[in-house]
């Protein structure tokens, strides 16, 4: 099988190879930070509604992807272009975690402990 790179020839193919390239491992981490995060303890998680797996210990190990992907897509708001075309992410001075796993939180309640549901809910229209 051959794989077509058109990189050289297709200036928006470029810039997506550029930016995975420099947005894989970073991506991962912040899935990794997230997903183990240990604030999560003080959540009130449930593993019976799958929204979080604990160890033996009673203590929370990971949560569910469908609590990690909206903050990861919240987090995306931190990305920055530096002039050379990378891409990295930037924490603003005041971003506090705690901030971002209340409103996890927040966003969960709303979906009646749904992990699965988080974003999949219409939003009420603005008038």
């Amino acid at each position: 099988m051959e794989i077509l790179d058109t990189r050289k020839t297709d200036r928006g193919n470029a810039a997506r190879y550029r930016y995975f390239i420099d947005m894989a491992g970073a991506g991962w981490h912040e899935y990794e930070r997230w997903r183990t995060h240990q604030r999560w303890n003080d959540k009130r998680l449930l593993e019976r509604l799958g929204q979080a797996v604990r160890g033996e210990d009673g203590f929370i190990k990971e949560i569910s992807d469908g609590i990690v992907f909206p903050i990861l897509c919240a987090m995306s708001r931190f990305l920055k272009q530096n002039k050379s075309g990378h891409w990295k992410m930037t924490d603003p001075k005041v971003f506090e975690d705690d901030d971002m796993l209340i409103a996890a939180r927040r966003m969960l309640k709303q979906c009646d402990g749904r992990p699965m549901l988080i974003g999949h809910r219409e939003r009420p229209t603005r008038a």
